[in-house]
């Protein structure tokens, strides 16, 4: 069997996407090696993956990336690069070159799998004699500039989604094949959330910004930011603490926690952390950022969606989601108040179409995942360059 290599976008919401594609390779015999930063190395180790560090002179272990920065996660490292070629009389792209010739040395991978998000930063600096490479899209959205396009024109990019949920006049690259949803209903989850406080008897919303809430407002100032995202949140609470039908399971973000909220209603569970596939299992509603992992899920359990958008990606599954009928776009979390979030909540609940809709694109996703046709790509390439290699 392989060893294959994934290389994802630093962020928990692009490794959550690919363990489910992961553990089946591996279920089949694959050896699965992720190479990230450190600060991953203990969710990845738990999913039962090899770890090797992905710049660990740039960010050693102990290290976090800023998450507060007008800077995407790779233009952050880029500035670091920066810094650190300076210093040794190197380039840029001699650091990337040297960091991806020196794990393929370690690993020798026969596939490297990589995030299509990673492309544009890493790959110029392939080489003739790297091992070959397939691309995973978890967004949905198109993430090639022209540039970008050109170095993946001749590269597969699996887009983790069954085609039945984009829009329809969705511009395709010819190399783009959609596949299954790939959401990995195993992955493993924090101890310590307090299922004792969930009442059964009530429906059930749940409510969260996902990883990246760090953009709940644009600009670069991470307080507004803040602000930003405790005031929806609060907003939230207050529509919630009128509907005593409803309890409310919310997260607080990634730059918040519950001591941040003064004013939680009796119905409303406040939490640092939820178990979010579990939660949607139980879940009647989820009011989201249309995070592209959140959507999917929400899809697979059938759970009508409010989608307040911060940015990018999740701005085109808003619109998606209100396409198919699947739920309501608010279109941004500023423009939220406590009249228009209940206002959508009461449409959907007065329409049943919405439910009929989600079960209708539930099948199909559900169809996807038995298919699992992103395996049989990946499988595909390995065999052939097998071949290639005997001759």
């Amino acid at each position: 069997m392989a060893t294959i290599l994934f290389m994802t976008w630093p962020e928990t919401g692009h490794l959550n996407a690919t363990y489910k594609v992961a553990k089946t390779l591996k279920s089949r015999g694959h050896a699965i090696v992720y190479a990230q930063l450190y600060e991953f190395e203990a969710d990845v180790c738990a999913e039962g993956f090899e770890f090797v560090p992905f710049f660990a002179q740039l960010v050693p272990k102990g290290h976090r990336i800023r998450r507060d920065r007008a800077l995407s996660m790779f233009g952050e490292l880029r500035r670091l690069c920066e810094q650190f070629a300076s210093a040794h009389n190197k380039t840029t792209p001699d650091i990337f070159r040297e960091e991806q010739a020196a794990i393929f040395a370690s690993v020798k991978p026969d596939l490297l799998v990589m995030d299509s998000y990673n492309a544009r930063f890493l790959m110029p600096f392939r080489r003739v004699g790297d091992p070959p490479c397939i691309l995973l899209n978890p967004t949905i959205a198109d993430p090639y500039d022209d540039r970008t396009a050109a170095l993946v024109s001749n590269m597969t990019t699996l887009i983790l989604c069954p085609e039945e949920f984009d829009l329809p006049d969705r511009k395709k690259h010819p190399h783009f094949r959609y596949v299954e949803a790939s959401c990995d209903q195993q992955r493993k989850v924090k101890p310590g959330f307090p299922w004792d406080r969930v009442d059964e008897s009530k429906k059930l919303v749940y409510c969260s910004l996902g990883t990246q809430s760090y953009w709940a407002s644009p600009g670069p100032d991470p307080e507004s930011r803040k602000q930003s995202a405790k005031t929806f949140l609060q907003t939230v609470m207050s529509v919630m603490a009128g509907r005593a039908d409803y309890q409310l399971v919310m997260t607080t973000s990634d730059q918040l926690c519950v001591e941040d909220f003064h004013s939680v209603p009796a119905n409303a569970l406040l939490v640092d952390y939820a178990p979010q596939i579990e939660i949607l299992r139980r879940a009647s509603l989820a009011i989201t950022h249309g995070g592209t992992n959140t959507v999917k899920e929400c899809i697979l359990f059938a759970v009508t969606m409010l989608v307040f958008p911060l940015r990018g990606d999740e701005i085109g599954n808003g619109e998606r989601v209100a396409f198919h009928g699947l739920g309501l776009n608010g279109r941004s979390i500023q423009a939220a108040s406590t009249e228009s979030i209940s206002l959508m909540i009461d449409q959907l609940e007065r329409d049943p179409g919405f439910k009929s809709r989600l079960e209708a694109m539930q099948e199909v996703f559900l169809r996807a995942e038995r298919e699992e046709s992103s395996i049989a790509i990946i499988e595909d390439l390995l065999a052939k360059r097998v071949q290639h290699t005997k001759f």
